[in-house]
C-alpha cells in the first residue's frame, strides 16, 4: 500500500555570506544617497546571539535589509535566492518546502530533519511562517555552515533568521508600498508604528494583501486559472520600562488561499521516438506552461505565530527568554492523475492538516566581560511539535478494460498522527587574547524524542495499523570552535569548525512485511557530520572595497538521502501470504530513504565596491560540490549489474537481483544535489541627484547558473547555462520618504527547462480481488516539468513617514 504523508511542521534553514544590502542598527530605513550595501563595520549582525559587526564574526553571514527588500521588490521569500548565491529555496505544491545550501538540500515532505532551520525574531519556527508571505522585515541574515551550539536547534548546512521591524518608542511613524504588474500581481504592504507611553512602550501594526497567478501554470482545458491570495496581519508590542528590562511580543495571522496546475511536456519533445501512450495527445512545450489536468491542486491555510522575547541586565550578566507558539490548519487537495488519463473524474488527494510547535529558550549570559577577557553564554532549549493529518488517498479500481476503461473510485482514508519533542543544554565560551585574538568555542548536548502512527480505514475491514506507536529516542552531543585574528580593523582571519546531528521520520507507505533490503531503506539511522572552514574579511582604499572570502569542507555519516524516482519493489497480493511465490507477486513503487557518505567542498566570496554615495558594485559567487562515493541505494536493476537502469523490472527481475530482499540495490558515486555547483550574483545602482531633493536611479541584479547536469540518472533532465536581470529604475526623495520605480523581471526573457522526468506521467488502477488485484499502470504522452519564470513588467511606489 502506498501513501503520500505531508509532514506539517518541518523546519528548513540556511546560511550566510556577506550580501550586497544595506544593514541597518535602527528600525529607520536608509536615506536615497546611502542605498546600497554597507561597508566594514558598519553591517551590525546577531550571529552570536550578540549585536556586533559582522567583519568580527568569525563565519560567513548573509545580511539582507528590509531597505534591500523593498529596493528590489522582493515580496515572496523564495526570490531572496536573487541575492544570496548558492541558496535555493521552493515551495512543492504549497505543502512542503526545500531548501539546498552549500550543495545539499532536503525537501520537508521527505520526513527527514531540515538540513537548514529558520527563526523569526530570535525563535525557531516551521518554514510554513515564511514561505507564505514576507512583509515589514527588518533584516535577513544567512548563516552558513553547521549551527546548534548557540542558537536552537542543530543544523548542517545553516540558519535562516528573520527579524520583523519594530516600533520606535520615541516617533509615530511607517512605511507604506504597492507594486502591480502585467501578470496581474498585486502586492500592498505597510506599517504603522505608534508610541504608547514614549519612551517607555510602543506597538507597531502591519499587514499585506498579495494576489497573483500562483506558478502560471495553466490548463488547456476550460478549468478556472491558477491563484493565489494571501493576507497577514502583524501586531508587535515593544516595552522597555529601564535599561534594565526590555520585552517584545509579537502576533501574526495568516490566510492563503490557492489554486495550481502542475506543468507538463510532450514526451515526444525529448523523446521523439516514444510510441503514443495513453491520455491526451496536445503537443505542449515546456516553455507554453500548460498542464492537462482537469482540476487544480488546491491549498486553503490558516496560520497563527506568536514570538516573545525578554531581557534582563543586573550586575553586568543577562537573563533571556526566547519562546513561540505556530498553530498550522491546512487543507489540501492534490490531483493524482497529472496526465489526466481519466478526463473529467475528480482524482484527488486530500488532506487535513492540525499542527503546532511550542519553543521556549532560557539563556545566561555575560553583559559585561569576565575577568575583562571572557564572555560566556549558557542556557536551556525546549520544543514541542504535534500534528494530527487526514488523509484521503483516492484508488481506483478497475471494473472493466475494454474502450472506454471502465473504473471506480473510492477514498482509502489514513490517520496520520505524530509528535517530536526536543531538549538540550547548551554553553559557550569566548576569550578575548590581547588585541586581535578571539578563540570561542560550545557545546550542546540533545535528547530528541519522537512517535509516528499511521492507520487507515478499510471498509469492510475497519482500522488496519500501517505504522504501530514505536517512540524513538535520540541523544547526541554536537560542538562549535572557532579562532580569528585581527590585524587591523580592515583585516580579519579565522578558522572554525563544527558538527551537527539530524534524525530521520521512519518511512511509512509499504505494508508488505519487511525484508533485510527493504527495512535498510525505510529504518535509517541519524545522521552527523563535521564542517570545517576558513576565510578573511578585508577592506581597503578607505573603505570603498569590501572583501570576504571563505573555503570549507564537509563530511557527512549516514546523509540522510531521499531519492527523487520512484523504486520499484516486490509488493504482494497477501501480505500474509507467501513471500517466495510469483502467483502473489505484483510491483509496488516507493520514494526510498538511505543513509549515505557525502562530502561537500566549496568556496564563497563577495567583492564590494562603493566608490561614492551614488554608485556601487557588488559581486558575489558561491561554490560547493557534494558527491556521494559508494552509496548504497534502491534502485530499479534490471540485468543486475548494479547500475540503476531506466527500464521497468518484472517482479520476477527484482526477486532474481535482489536475491529474494524484495528491492534491487545500486552503488552510487554522485551528486548530492541537483544545484549547479555555482552560482553568481551581480547588484549595482546608480544615483544622480535632479534636484535638491529629488534624485533618480537605475539599478540592476543579475543571476547566472552554469550548465548543469541536474539528475545525474536522467539524461533529459539537463540544464543549459542561463542568467537572469532584473532592472528597476525611478525616482526618490533624498531623504528616502518615497520612491517610485519601474521594474522588470527577467527583462531578456530567457526560458531555461529547470527539471524533466524521464518516465512518462502515469496512473495505476488496481485489478479486483477476483481477477488477482494486481495493478495496472497506464503511462502518458507527457513528462513533468519545472522551468524559469516568465518576464514581468511591473510598477512599485513606497511612502514612508516618522520613524519608519
Amino acid at each position: 500500500m502506498r501513501k503520500f504523508i505531508v509532514t506539517a511542521l518541518t523546519g528548513t534553514s540556511s546560511l550566510m555570506i556577506a550580501t550586497s544590502a544595506l544593514a541597518q542598527t535602527s528600525t529607520n530605513a536608509p536615506t536615497a544617497q546611502e542605498a546600497g550595501p554597507s561597508l566594514g563595520n558598519d553591517i551590525i549582525v546577531t550571529a552570536r546571539r550578540r549585536e556586533e559587526s559582522l567583519q568580527d564574526v568569525p563565519q560567513t553571514v548573509d545580511v539582507v535589509t528590509g531597505a534591500a527588500l523593498e529596493e528590489l521588490n522582493i515580496t515572496r521569500f523564495e526570490d531572496v535566492t536573487t541575492v544570496v548565491p548558492g541558496l535555493q529555496l521552493s515551495q512543492q505544491g504549497g505543502v512542503g518546502f526545500r531548501t539546498t545550501l552549500r550543495g545539499v538540500g532536503v525537501d520537508t515532505i521527505g520526513g527527514a530533519a531540515p538540513n537548514v532551520e529558520y527563526y523569526i525574531n530570535d525563535a525557531n519556527v516551521s518554514p510554513f511562517a515564511l514561505f507564505q508571505s514576507m512583509y515589514d522585515i527588518g533584516q535577513i541574515e544567512v548563516l552558513r555552515g553547521p549551527q546548534g551550539t548557540l542558537r536552537g536547534k542543530a543544523s548542517p548546512s545553516g540558519s535562516i533568521t528573520v527579524t520583523t521591524r519594530r516600533a520606535d518608542l520615541q516617533e509615530f511613524g511607517g512605511t507604506l508600498q504597492g507594486s502591480a504588474t502585467g501578470n496581474g500581481a498585486i502586492n500592498v504592504q505597510g506599517g504603522i508604528g505608534i508610541p504608547i507611553i514614549p519612551g517607555i512602550a510602543a506597538l507597531r501594526v502591519a499587514g499585506v494583501v498579495d494576489q497573483n497567478d500562483a506558478n502560471e501554470v495553466r490548463p488547456i482545458t476550460p478549468a478556472t486559472k491558477p491563484f493565489s491570495n494571501t493576507s497577514s496581519a502583524r501586531a508587535s508590542l515593544r516595552v522597555e520600562p529601564s535599561d534594565m528590562l526590555d520585552a517584545n511580543v509579537t502576533y501574526q495571522y495568516l490566510r492563503r488561499e490557492t489554486e495550481f496546475y502542475a506543468q507538463v511536456e510532450s514526451i515526444g519533445v525529448s523523446q521523439p521516438t516514444t510510441t503514443p501512450q495513453f491520455g491526451g495527445t496536445t503537443f505542449i512545450r515546456g516553455r507554453d506552461r500548460r498542464s492537462v489536468t482537469d482540476t487544480p491542486g488546491r491549498v486553503d491555510e490558516r496560520q497563527h505565530l506568536v514570538t516573545a522575547n525578554a531581557n534582563l541586565r543586573l550586575a553586568g550578566q543577562q537573563l533571556s527568554y526566547v519562546g513561540s507558539y505556530f498553530d498550522l490548519k491546512q487543507n489540501t487537495a492534490q490531483p493524482q492523475d497529472n496526465a489526466n488519463i481519466f478526463p473529467d473524474d475528480d482524482i484527488r488527494q486530500t488532506v487535513a492538516t492540525d499542527a503546532s510547535q511550542w519553543t521556549h529558550e532560557v539563556r545566561l549570559s555575560s553583559d559585561e566581560r569576565l575577568f575583562g577577557f571572557l564572555d560566556y553564554t549558557a542556557g536551556a532549549f525546549f520544543l514541542k511539535t504535534s500534528g494530527h493529518n487526514d488523509i484521503g488517498q483516492p484508488r481506483l479500481t478497475g471494473a472493466n478494460f475494454g474502450q472506454p476503461i471502465l473504473f471506480n473510485i473510492f477514498m482509502l482514508p489514513l490517520i496520520n498522527e505524530g509528535w517530536r519533542k526536543e531538549r538540550s543544554f547548551f554553553g559557550n565560551l569566548v576569550a578575548h587574547i590581547g588585541e586581535g585574538t578571539e578563540l570561542s568555542g560550545g557545546l550542546r548536548r540533545i535528547r530528541i524524542t519522537d512517535d509516528t502512527t499511521t492507520t487507515a480505514i478499510i471498509p469492510g475491514f475497519g482500522a488496519i495499523p500501517i505504522q504501530a506507536s514505536n517512540p524513538r529516542k535520540f541523544h547526541a552531543t554536537i560542538y562549535n570552535a572557532s579562532i580569528k585574528h585581527e590585524f587591523s580593523d580592515d583585516l580579519m582571519v579565522y578558522a572554525n569548525t563544527g558538527t551537527s546531528f539530524r534524525t530521520n521520520a521512519p518511512a511509512i507507505g509499504i505494508g508488505r512485511p519487511l525484508t533485510q533490503g527493504l527495512s535498510q531503506f525505510l529504518n535509517i539511522d541519524p545522521e552527523k557530520s563535521t564542517s570545517y572552514e576558513v576565510g578573511f574579511k578585508a577592506s581597503m582604499m578607505d573603505r570603498k572595497i569590501s572583501i570576504s572570502a571563505a573555503a570549507f569542507h564537509q563530511k557527512f555519516k549516514n546523509f540522510l538521502f531521499k531519492d527523487t524516482q520512484i523504486t520499484n519493489f516486490i509488493d504482494l497480493v497477501n501480505p500474509a501470504g507467501s513471500q517466495t511465490d510469483p502467483t502473489n507477486w505484483r510491483i509496488g513503487g516507493f520514494p526510498f530513504l538511505a543513509n549515505l557518505p557525502v562530502t561537500v567542498k566549496g568556496v564563497e566570496l563577495q567583492v564590494t565596491y562603493k566608490p561614492s554615495r551614488n554608485f556601487y558594485l557588488d559581486a558575489q559567487l558561491a561554490y560547493a560540490d557534494g558527491k556521494i562515493k559508494n552509496g548504497t541505494i534502491a534502485c530499479n536493476d534490471v540485468d543486475g549489474d548494479g547500475v540503476p537502469d531506466a527500464a521497468i523490472p518484472t517482479p520476477q527481475q527484482i526477486f532474481d537481483v535482489s536475491g529474494g530482499n524484495a528491492v534491487a540495490t545500486c552503488t552510487v558515486n554522485q551528486r548530492v544535489s541537483t544545484q549547479p555547483d555555482w552560482s553568481l550574483n551581480l547588484q549595482s545602482e546608480y544615483s544622480h541627484p535632479i534636484s535638491p531633493v529629488t534624485a533618480a536611479f537605475i539599478r540592476g541584479n543579475f543571476t547566472y547558473n552554469p550548465s548543469n547536469p541536474n539528475n545525474p540518472n536522467n539524461r533529459f533532465d539537463r540544464v543549459k547555462a542561463y542568467g537572469l536581470l532584473n532592472l528597476y529604475a525611478g525616482l526618490r526623495s533624498e531623504d528616502g520618504a518615497w520612491e517610485l520605480a519601474l521594474f522588470a523581471k527577467n527583462i531578456t526573457n530567457t526560458y531555461r527547462m529547470l527539471s524533466r522526468s524521464d518516465v512518462p506521467l502515469s496512473t495505476s488502477v488496481s485489478l479486483p480481488p477476483q481477477l488477482g488485484g494486481a495493478s495496472l499502470n497506464f503511462p502518458s504522452n507527457y513528462v513533468g516539468v519545472s522551468s524559469t519564470i516568465p518576464r514581468e513588467f511591473g510598477l512599485s511606489l513606497r511612502f514612508a513617514f516618522g520613524s519608519r
